[in-house]
């Protein structure tokens, strides 16, 4: 089953494509307006419960949020491969094939550090909103933005800029670019700046016709 057939199984859970061809179905959550995104709803609830003091609740869903966390770089794939084989009559598939796969290069490890110092509040919030910014360019892409200049690389510094409050808040609270906002921006400029070079390349050419044959 293509990965859209699985999601319509869970109960709650719709799919749409207002993009039409080229674009990936969107994910909403039944009686709830706009997109339903799994990680987001789960950041939010760790926020409140964080803010109200209840770490030992924090600390459950924590638990769920990580499950989570750790399903999704193989859904991401599953999805963007799927999308691949989908679209292979579309010139720029194989190159564009490389933007979720180094969407889930910088979420994976981000996410994972943010588990390794769990112990440590400041890095771990810090390195799980950075992982949260790195998978939104896909829903800040598809911005009401009516304008012929609004595409991938423009949606790419938009939400690159999510970094400066997170940098600006480090800078007016302890003075200083926290450790992990600096190496785990790093990391996300780094992947999206270099994603693009990468998918021209005859290497990667290669490497997407591989996949794509692969999973036929």
């Amino acid at each position: 089953k293509k990965a859209e057939d699985l999601l319509q199984l869970a109960p709650g859970i719709f799919l749409a494509n207002e993009g039409g061809e080229g674009h990936a179905e969107q994910v909403f959550l039944r009686g709830f307006e706009g997109q339903g995104r799994g990680s987001g709803w789960t950041a939010f609830c760790q926020t409140l419960l964080a803010s109200a003091r209840r770490v030992d609740i924090h600390r459950r869903l924590g638990l769920v949020g990580f499950g989570l966390a750790c399903t999704m770089p193989i859904l991401a794939i599953y999805t963007a491969v799927d999308s691949l084989v989908r679209h292979a009559s579309r010139p720029t598939a194989r190159a564009f094939f490389v933007v979720p796969t180094f969407d889930i290069l910088a979420f994976a490890p981000l996410v994972f550090f943010a588990w390794k110092y769990r112990s440590n509040a400041a890095a771990h919030k810090r390195l799980i909103i950075i992982a949260t910014i790195a998978i939104l360019d896909a829903a800040v892409a598809r911005w009401p933005v009516n304008a012929s200049w609004w595409g991938l690389h423009p949606s790419e510094w938009a939400t690159e800029a999510f970094l400066i409050p997170l940098i600006a808040y480090d800078l007016f609270s302890i003075r200083k670019i926290h450790r992990a906002t600096l190496w785990g921006s790093l990391l996300l400029l780094f992947l999206q700046h270099v994603r693009g070079p990468i998918g021209q390349t005859r290497a990667w050419q290669m490497f997407a016709a591989w996949v794509q044959h692969a999973a036929r």
